[in-house]
């Protein structure tokens, strides 16, 4: 007979299971043709203190036939820290599975670093994309009329996601500069500079796992710095135990005052010689000088910078990049800037003077992202188009009825700003002046800073645009103007 096993005794409490579970909450909602039905359930672990919260969803679309499966495991430990693992599986009809996606996500309490890896699978279970998004943590110091952040990253944690799996596609890396650490300092500082230092770890600019690295300026962090006034600067480290910077991003209070339309933008740039730049738009418009004017495509192949900004388009507002050349370039060497405009892929002149390196560094301020060359000579007109050639849209002849008015409205490269004076200050370079004038103002008026014609009686004249460049340049067009 099987002996029964000894009565505890009434003084000994049983033993708690290390882990309370829960009866799980289920819950249905309906919307159209589709069925939601979420089953959460909270286990708490008593000796550790670790909350699990498991959330399983299954979604049901009658009228594509389809259904998708997703479980979601938080975990949160007692010292605040969060690990999420979510993984959705979306099938056909037939319950096939035709995608699959897998996220993985941490979060420092202490720090407020978030690291995010999303990885996607077809029906056969490659990966086809993988991306990976780090919000690193903060930590601010305040010292009279500056504010200093600086961006932390756990390397553990950064390290175990990335590598995590290393099987089937490079991952694209995004570097977020936002959060609530920063916006908060922005907005309560009255400091009147706002400087932030990121350093990009060498773990991930070695990574093979590693395709892309995108370091992401929020829009909320430019919109912010706006309102409370503040110059704001972004400095990138190299990760090195020198930490050198490899560029800064300055906006300052008065760019800010007068920008629009601002949006988020990828900060990341790099610097190389053209023979390590043939995939650039840069390094491509260089290329097709070999065969045109081989003495200039020598030249710019042995004495040029190509500068590459992971953004494109307009910044929104004026930017001054001043970015690390020490590599390629001597202390006091003089560099005329170019855009490689991909439009029409050719070299176009930025109105700036020659510039020199200082301490290592060239500086320019721009307003618009994509690629540029730091040529060691000045490009003639043949290979890189003039300024006075790139603005556009004032036409040579025009009719008007008498009493009838039209403006002639010139169209400028986004690396000009009309203005009705030039300030003497930094970015000056980019300002030009416009005034119009009429040969004959019995025939037609002209307004003098707008460029509105009006017919005044029968006969024709002409109607003379003068432009005027910072760096002195200038360029005279005139328009036949007939009233009728």
């Amino acid at each position: 007979t099987p002996t029964e096993p000894p009565t505890p005794s009434p003084t000994e409490p049983p033993t708690p299971s290390p882990t309370e579970v829960p009866e799980p909450i289920t819950s249905t909602k309906n919307e159209g043709n589709k069925t939601t039905t979420t089953t959460t359930t909270i286990d708490t672990d008593t000796k550790t203190g670790a909350v699990t919260k498991t959330e399983k969803v299954l979604i049901t679309d009658e009228k594509n036939k389809t259904t998708q499966e997703s479980t979601v495991i938080t975990t949160t430990l007692k010292n605040g820290d969060t690990k999420t693992s979510e993984n959705t599986k979306i099938m056909d009809k037939k319950g096939k599975v035709t995608k699959t996606i897998d996220i993985s996500k941490t979060v420092d309490s202490k720090t407020g670093m978030e690291v995010e890896v999303r990885e996607e699978k077809n029906s056969k279970g490659k990966v086809t994309d993988k991306k990976a998004t780090i919000i690193p943590g903060a930590e601010s110091s305040v010292d009279g009329k500056n504010t200093d952040i600086t961006l932390q990253f756990q390397m553990d944690s950064v390290l175990e996601m990335v590598n995590g799996n290393n099987k089937g596609a490079k991952m694209d890396l995004s570097i977020n500069i936002s959060g609530d650490t920063i916006l908060n300092e922005i907005k309560k500082s009255a400091s009147k500079n706002v400087s932030v230092f990121v350093e990009t770890p060498k773990e991930l600019n070695s990574n093979k796992n590693v395709k892309n690295c995108t370091l992401n300026l929020g829009e909320d962090i430019l919109t912010n710095a706006k309102k409370s006034g503040n110059n704001l600067k972004i400095s990138i480290g190299d990760g090195s135990s020198q930490q050198k910077t490899l560029y800064e991003w300055t906006f300052s209070k008065a760019d800010l005052k007068k920008a629009e339309n601002l949006k988020d933008l990828d900060l990341s740039l790099s610097i190389q010689k053209p023979a390590e730049s043939k995939n650039t738009e840069a390094g491509k418009i260089i290329s097709s000088l070999k065969e045109s004017n081989s003495k200039v495509y020598k030249q710019l192949m042995n004495n040029s910078i190509v500068c590459s900004l992971g953004d494109n388009g307009e910044l929104g507002c004026e930017a001054e990049i001043k970015m690390y050349v020490g590599d390629y370039a001597k202390q006091n060497a003089s560099y005329y800037l170019y855009y490689a405009n991909p439009k029409t892929n050719k070299l176009e002149a930025v109105p700036y003077n020659s510039m020199k390196v200082k301490n290592g560094y060239l500086s320019v301020k721009l307003k618009h992202c994509s690629d540029y060359i730091f040529a060691s000579k000045e490009l003639s007109a043949d290979v890189a188009t003039p300024l006075e050639k790139q603005i556009k849209g004032i036409a040579t002849s025009k009719k008007v009825e008498k009493g009838k008015s039209f403006t002639i409205k010139p169209v400028l490269p986004s690396t000009l700003n009309k203005v009705k004076k030039i300030a003497k200050e930094d970015g000056a370079a980019m300002d030009v002046v416009i005034t119009y004038k009429s040969s004959d103002a019995t025939i037609a008026t002209v307004g003098k800073n707008s460029g509105k014609v009006t017919g005044k009686k029968k006969g024709t004249c002409i109607i003379t645009t003068n432009i005027l460049l910072a760096n002195g340049a200038k360029r005279t067009v005139k328009t036949k103007v007939t009233v009728k």
